[in-house]
Order: structure tokens, then sequence, then C-alpha cells
């Protein structure tokens, strides 16, 4: 009798006892944590487990699972979780509880790309070779095969792959953290210190710069992130307002306003201090804010790679300078970043000028 992918004959060599189970014992739902246990009763109706598994957001296997289902364990035995269970959490739990944890878990880039690698490996459970395990296991492939027949499990398999998908997107992310830090770390400077001992309410005079000497601008004249002189005084503000709004989440110390306008028009100006590892609604690290100001430089902002790195100062979480910002190449940063930033500087671009003369 044929079954779609699998035959009966293919299962043969799996004890009547584990079939009966199995078939019986349909579904498990499993408890996450601070869940409830709840059992699978011999002859549960499966549509009603479905039904209950999905509004309370347990995740679901087709064999018992043999662990206790907590954060240790899903890191510890993920290729069995990724290979038996449909990951079923709500929103909430994946940020506020799991991708936390996985934050702070403080994993190394080895560690990391073993996760990665078994998420490449087992995209969905149940996918494996017919070959591979014997008993329940292996039974649990003709129940897959089959379990539409039971239930619509088409709200599992999203919200598995929902999961999947956010749990290696942050993976990824905390790789590039990692290695960002480590690229640094060989090239950390101590920092400045009255970069961090700035009172907050300390503001600079503003000045009007001294524009006497060359008439020829050079880049490398000035001190300070002069804007283009073919921007009127309403676009250079709207470019100052953009900036503060884009990098404030990020500020080492608090900084006020006027302290942030004076860097592009004032030599004696304080320099800005961000810190990367400090969470920002645009999601910036240290490529983008390079590429960024890479985009602003020369044709909106007129200065030198030196007198940048001296205003806009970027750290990583050990506080260490994170010299790349301004060296970085082109084919370093990720196509999806540069794409990101684009989006970003958008709506400033539109409101400026199309051609600007150095």
């Amino acid at each position: 009798m044929s079954m779609g992918r699998y035959k009966v004959r293919d299962f043969f060599d799996v004890h009547l006892k584990n079939k009966i189970a199995s078939v019986h014992r349909y579904i498990h739902r499993v408890a996450y944590d601070d869940q409830q246990p709840v059992k699978t009763h011999l002859f549960a109706d499966v549509d009603d487990i479905l039904a209950q598994a999905l509004h309370d957001h347990y995740c679901i296997t087709l064999i018992e699972c043999p662990f206790k289902f907590n954060f240790d364990s899903l890191l510890n035995q993920f290729g069995w979780f990724c290979q038996f269970m449909y990951f079923n959490f709500s929103d909430t739990k994946i940020q506020f509880d799991i991708l936390n944890k996985l934050r702070e878990k403080d994993l190394s880039v080895q560690e990391i790309n073993m996760l990665l690698e078994i998420l490449v490996n087992d995209k969905e459970p149940y996918q494996f070779s017919l070959n591979k395990y014997q008993g329940k296991a292996k039974f649990a492939l003709m129940k897959r095969q089959n379990m539409d027949e039971k239930g619509s499990v088409t709200p599992f398999i999203e919200r598995d792959q929902h999961f999947r998908l956010l749990f290696a997107e942050t993976l990824e992310s905390l790789r590039e953290q990692i290695q960002e830090e480590e690229f640094a770390s060989d090239m950390a400077v101590d920092i400045d210190s009255h970069l961090l001992d700035l009172p907050v309410d300390e503001e600079v005079q503003m000045t009007e710069p001294d524009f006497s000497g060359p008439t020829k601008y050079e880049p490398s004249l000035y001190g300070y992130l002069r804007l283009n002189d073919y921007l009127n005084t309403e676009q250079q503000q709207m470019v100052i307002n953009f900036l503060y709004d884009l990098f404030k989440d990020l500020f080492y110390k608090e900084i006020s306003f006027k302290n942030f306008e004076a860097i592009f028009y004032q030599e004696q100006s304080t320099a800005v201090s961000l810190n990367v590892s400090k969470p920002s609604p645009n999601h910036l690290d240290a490529q983008k804010i390079h590429w960024l100001l890479r985009c602003l430089k020369d044709r909106i902002i007129s200065a030198s790679w030196d007198v940048v790195s001296k205003k806009i100062v970027v750290h990583n979480k050990k506080g260490d300078i994170i010299k790349s910002v301004y060296q970085l190449s082109e084919d370093k940063i990720p196509y999806n970043k540069r794409k990101h930033v684009a989006t970003l500087l958008k709506p400033l671009l539109d409101q400026l000028p199309e051609y600007l003369p150095n």
C-alpha cells in the first residue's frame, strides 16, 4: 500500500508496539520553561490536541521529547529539536525571552557556526533520511506524511519557520558583532578620557568659523565636518537634525543638540562618541556607520577621513575605538547593509539638491 513518499513495507522493521504507541499518541505537546506540562492520552482526538497546542503556543513533536525543554536544553540539544520539533513560540516569547538570552549567552564564533550549520541542515523537522533512525523516530516519518489528514499543520509550519529565521538572523548578527570587535581589538587605542568625562550640561560657545586663508576648499584644511557650501542654511540644518536623530540612541554619554551641532561648524568642538553595542531602532553597526559617512562624505560633508575620525568616534562595547569605521572598503560591506543605509538616507537626500559640487 502506498503512503505517498513512503510505503508500508519501508517500516516493516519498526516493532509493532512502537507503531501502536505512535498511532495512539500521535502528537506530543512539549511545555517550554514556565508552561504547564500536558500529557497526551491514548485515543485522544488529534484535532483537539492541535487546536489547543496552537492556541496555547505549545511546541509539538511526533515522538516523545526525552529532554526537559528550556533555553539551556534548547541549545544543548539543538540538533534534536531542529529534527523533531515544530517550534510554536509566541512572538513575545521569542523576542523578550529566547533571543534576549541568546544575546546574553556570550557564544563564541565557533559555537554560533555550529548552531547555524544545524539550522542549514535541518530547515524543518522530519526531513531526515528513512534509514537514519529506527523505531518511533523512523515511524514518525510516516506520521508526518499523513499529518494533514489529522488536522491542519500549516500554522505550525509557519510559526516554526518564523522562529528558525529569527534565531538564525540573531546568530548571524552576533557573529558579525564578535568579528568586528575582534578586528577592532587588534587596532584598539585607549579612550580619550575627556570624551567620557564631559559634563552633560556643558555647552560650547558657538562662534563663526574663520574662513580667512585659502579660498579653494580642501577637506584637510578644516578641523570640523564642514557642510557643503552649496547647501543653504535650511538644508544644512536639515542634515544636522537628521544625523542627530539617527545617532542619539548610540551616544556614549548624553550630548546636547548644541554640542552635536558644533562639530559641523567649529574646530574646537568636542567629538561625538558613539557606542555601537547599544540598541538602536535603526540597527546601526560599525559597517553601516562607515557606509553612511561614506555616502555623505564629499557630497554633503566636506571633510577628510582623519577629521571624520576625530569628530565622530565609534566604540565597541569594551570601549575600544573601532578604527575600521574609517578604513573599510566597499567590498567588505554586505549588500544588504549598504541597501539599509540607502533606505535610511533616502528621506534626507530627496530633500537636497541632486547635484552638489565639491
